[in-house]
């Protein structure tokens, strides 16, 4: 396996990794946003962020995870010769 596999892996699970995890507290902040705001330590009681940018961050999140997924399809596809 060569080097630039390995470093595609390795960023590809990466990226999946951490664009599961933001789809997951985006989901929990679109779901119960004033209970996501107060854990929130820089401003715990302020106004909780508008349904459409929860949304957007959703879609953010989805987006980096989605590209995850993209690199480790291509590093782990195998490639056929041409005929």
């Amino acid at each position: 396996m060569s080097m630039w596999k390995r470093i595609g892996i390795l960023l590809g699970s990466m990226l999946l990794i951490f664009g599961a995890a933001g789809v997951i507290f985006a989901v929990i902040g679109i779901v119960d946003p004033v209970g996501s705001k107060l854990a929130d330590d820089g401003d715990p009681f302020g106004v909780p962020p508008s349904l459409s940018d929860s949304l957007w961050m959703l879609a953010a999140y989805f987006g980096v995870g989605a590209a995850g997924a993209l690199l480790l399809w291509s590093c782990f596809r195998k490639r056929r010769l041409p005929a």
